[in-house]
This record gives structure tokens, C-alpha cells and sequence, in this order.
């Protein structure tokens, strides 16, 4: 690229393209050492990060006078088609730009694997990135993967604080790079709250609680001060419900157990609210534990709008594997002044003199006369087809063991030899994934 490119009047420079070039080279070059086979982005992902990085370009301090232009950008990936990847090199083009990039997940799990995943990537490029929710605060860490309720309850301490306005304006120079919109937007609701636990109350409930399992109800003890106000009175009825509730909870309905803690489902998408407080549930922990464990009560302090913490970003981008609906798209466009677009899928996108254009199809491999009467004859079909079609595609074989892997390397091998000639099935022609001879029994 040798001149400067405008959109809206945003520019993408030579120098954004190096970046571009740069990052994905930082990338293959990180894959290379992770599966020992030599693997670049395909240009259906670079394509993805060029629709993101112009707008990039406008955001934070880039962007006075853009204001007109949509602040939320979201597209289509389809299962397989390496999002993960784009959300990276997306997150390490923010932070060239001098920007801070926030990744949020709905899964913690998904979170650490992502970032463990690309850490070595962004060592490769000198970016600061880290997984702790605390570093949500720090400028000076580039690029943070995080979970949704690490970003509503960091904003929510800033709330309680008195400082949600510091907060908001720390933002203005940071992305929010959203992997599946569908889990954190549509499912949790417009709104998050914040608990706060009073030790007090919590005492009192506690003791009220083990007086209601040893005799089924709670004594009113007139000399505890205690239980002399209306608030008393309201906690031993909450106290009683949460009782009734919690016999008529069912696990993997209401609540998931992990480990040997108890854990609240949300309602809608039967997810884990790790934060997640109710009295009855609280109720549920004292039981299972015979009486050891104390209970906590909690009241809420501080309510969030979801959508005024997210649009306080300078730009927030989102890959996701379904868009929704119209109803969907007109939510998002209403309320987060979005447009949304599709990747291509790889396949659609490649073609070849001799085949026209590939597409996503399933190849029926089965004999056209009797089938397959052993494994070996099986086997031999799956070679035969492979060296067939590896002249015009990429092969990969999959197969339902470690053995069964290293025997259809060894046949892929003298097939391709015998095929196209010696030499043809050494080297790296075949390369075996996920087979370790050290793993194997003689």
C-alpha cells in the first residue's frame, strides 16, 4: 500500500497497513511455534480486520468529527472460520493505534483459553496484555481479556465509589471487543446491580437459621434487641420463603454445583452467575454443609444500565457466530448505533481453474458397489481419496485414535510417493497432529 485510503473521511495510512502486515506475520509466526506446521491468517480474516482497523483509525482522540458514524460494528463468523484469531490481531491493532482494547467473553473459561492462546502472539508484538480484571483500570496494560460481569462490576465499583464519571472519560480511549454478542447483550438483560453484604443482618440471619431447622420456627426473644424493629420482622419473613424456596429448587435448573460450592443459574440462559446471590440459595449452603457454613446477607446497593457502560467506549466491536434476527439487528442499531455484515466463509472464497469455485459440500466417500468389508479396505478409501483431491485442497483426515493416525500417515506417505513420484510423501507432505509416540504402548 503506497497511499493514503479514506472512508468517511477516516484515513488508513501506509503505516496502518504495516501494521496490519506486521501483526499478521507476529501471528503466523506464533502459530508456526505452537503446532510446528507453517500457518498463516487466510485472507478472509485479514479482510475481517481491515473492516475493523478503518474504523479503528477514528476512535479515541482520532475521532473528533466522526461522531456521525456508526459506534458499533459487528460481524458474522461462522464455526470454524478462526474468530478467535481475528479478536486478536483486532485486539493488537487497537493497541498499535495507542488505543486500550477490553475482550470480553461470557465464559471464563473461553476467556483464559483465548488469551492463553494468543499471549505468546502479543509477546511477539510488545503489547501488555493480561487477564485480570484489575487491569481494566490500567493504562498502561494495551490489551485486557475479560469476562462480562468482570467489566459491569468494575464499572459498578467505580458507581459506588463516586467515580463513574472518571471512569466513563478513562474510556474514551479504549475498544470493546465483543466475541459472541448474542450471550452478553440480548441474554443477561438491560440492567446488572450490585450486592452489598451487612454483617449485621448476615449475624442475625444465621442464628435465625439454625433456630428454624432445629425447631421449624423462629422464637422472638425479647430480650434480643435484635428482633425489637420492622426490619426484623421483614428478615425472619424473608427468611421463612427462602426456606420454603430452597426445598423446591432443582439443581441444573436453579443452581449448579462446582466442586463444593453452589453456583446461581440465570433463568434465561441456564448460565453460571458467579456473583449471583438469593436467600434461598444461601439456605441450600448452610444445609449442605450441616450447619458450618455462614450465611450471607446481601441487599442491593447499586443498579447498572448495561448499555451506558458499554457505549461509554470510544468504538465497541463484536464477532459473533449468529447476528439474530431483525428484531435483533433493529435492537442493536437502535440502542447501540450498530451496522452489521457478514465474513465469507473461507470455502466460498477460493477458487481454481480446473474446479470453478469450492464450496462447503459434503463429499460422500462410500463405494459405489458393495461396502467397506474391514478396516483396512476403509482405510484404503480414505487414502485413495485423499491423494486424489490434496493435488487441488488442503486435506485434513481425521481419524478415532492416535494409532489409527499414524498408520494413515504412514499409507498417506507411500501413496503420495507412489503417486507423484519418489520423494513426494517426505518432508512435511503428511504432518501427524496430536499423535505422540510417547504415548503409545508397544
Amino acid at each position: 500500500m503506497e497511499r493514503r485510503v479514506l472512508w468517511h473521511g477516516i484515513g488508513f495510512e501506509p503505516s496502518d497497513w504495516q501494521i496490519v502486515v506486521d501483526i499478521a506475520a507476529a501471528a503466523a509466526e506464533a502459530m508456526t511455534i505452537k503446532y510446528n506446521v507453517q500457518m498463516l491468517p487466510h485472507h478472509t480474516q485479514i479482510i475481517s480486520i481491515l473492516m475493523f482497523a478503518i474504523r479503528a483509525c477514528g476512535a479515541g482522540a482520532l475521532g473528533a468529527g466522526f461522531a456521525s458514524l456508526p459506534k458499533t460494528m459487528i460481524g458474522r463468523v461462522g464455526t470454524g472460520e478462526g474468530k478467535s484469531l481475528i479478536i486478536g490481531m483486532l485486539a493488537a491493532f487497537v493497541a498499535k493505534k495507542g488505543l486500550r482494547a477490553h475482550v470480553v467473553n461470557d465464559s471464563r473459561v473461553l476467556t483464559q483459553r483465548d488469551f492463553a492462546t494468543n499471549q505468546a502472539f502479543f509477546s511477539l508484538l510488545n503489547i501488555r496484555a493480561s487477564s485480570e480484571p484489575a487491569d481494566l483500570k490500567n493504562k498502561t496494560i494495551k490489551i485486557v481479556y475479560c469476562t462480562g460481569d468482570d467489566l459491569e462490576s468494575s464499572c459498578l465499583d467505580c458507581l459506588v465509589d463516586g467515580r463513574a464519571e472518571d471512569y466513563e472519560q478513562g474510556l474514551k480511549e479504549a475498544v470493546l471487543i465483543v466475541d459472541e454478542v448474542d450471550g452478553l447483550i440480548f441474554d443477561k438483560g438491560a440492567t446488572s446491580d450490585r450486592l452489598f453484604e451487612d454483617n449485621e443482618f448476615s449475624n442475625m440471619v444465621h442464628d435465625w437459621m439454625q433456630e428454624y431447622q432445629q425447631t421449624g420456627r423462629i422464637q422472638k426473644d425479647v430480650d434480643d434487641f435484635r428482633t425489637q424493629d420492622e426490619f426484623s420482622s421483614i428478615l425472619q419473613r424473608d427468611l421463612a420463603r427462602a426456606f420454603e424456596e430452597a426445598s423446591d429448587k432443582q439443581e441444573g435448573q436453579d443452581y449448579s454445583q462446582r466442586g463444593e460450592q453452589l453456583y446461581l443459574l440465570d433463568q434465561k440462559a441456564k448460565k453460571v452467575q458467579e456473583s449471583g446471590w438469593r436467600l434461598w440459595l444461601e439456605v441450600l449452603k448452610n444445609q449442605r454443609s450441616d450447619g458450618s457454613y455462614s450465611v450471607r446477607y446481601k441487599y442491593v446497593k447499586a443498579v447498572l444500565c448495561r448499555i451506558q457502560c458499554f457505549m461509554s467506549y470510544s468504538c465497541i466491536f463484536g464477532l459473533t457466530g449468529s447476528l439474530g434476527q431483525s428484531a435483533e439487528k433493529t435492537f442493536l442499531a437502535e440502542h447501540y448505533e450498530a451496522v452489521t455484515f457478514n465474513v465469507p466463509f473461507f470455502l466460498d472464497t477460493c477458487r481454481s481453474d480446473s474446479l470453478g469455485k469450492f464450496k462447503k459440500t459434503v463429499q460422500d466417500v462410500s463405494p459405489s458397489s458393495a461396502p467397506y468389508t474391514g478396516v483396512w479396505e476403509q482405510e484404503q478409501g480414505v487414502v485413495d481419496l485423499a491423494v486424489e483431491r490434496c493435488a487441488d485442497v488442503p486435506v485434513l483426515v481425521l481419524a478415532k485414535d492416535a494409532d489409527a493416525v499414524h498408520r494413515l500417515a504412514s499409507m498417506l506417505r507411500a501413496a503420495l510417493a507412489g503417486h507423484f513420484g519418489r520423494g513426494a510423501g517426505d518432508g512435511e507432505g503428511v504432518v501427524e497432529l496430536l499423535y505422540n509416540p510417547a504415548l503409545q504402548t508397544k
